[in-house]
């Protein structure tokens, strides 16, 4: 499965789905080999709150991934479903 998702990556960005801007072929390679040494490991999600609409000073959270694992996310996002 490991082997599926970073071949899937490697499509992801060959695809220039706006990949190809944001990561260098350097940085997926990277990524991939960590992936199938299985030894890649997350970063910390974003933290940050919008206010909540028609609802003033009351904000809702919002969590985002590290753009380093965006890449990673959406492979995993596709090959499960």
């Amino acid at each position: 499965m490991i082997s599926r998702l970073s071949s899937l990556i490697d499509t992801l960005w060959e695809s220039n789905l706006g990949y190809k801007e944001r990561y260098t072929k350097k940085e997926v390679e990277e990524r991939q080999l960590l992936l199938l040494e299985s030894s890649y490991c997350f970063d910390s999600m974003l933290r940050s709150f919008i206010p909540k609409p028609k609802k003033p000073g009351q904000f809702r959270p919002i969590t985002q991934p590290a753009e380093k694992d965006r890449l990673v996310l959406d492979a995993l996002f596709c090959l499960f479903t």
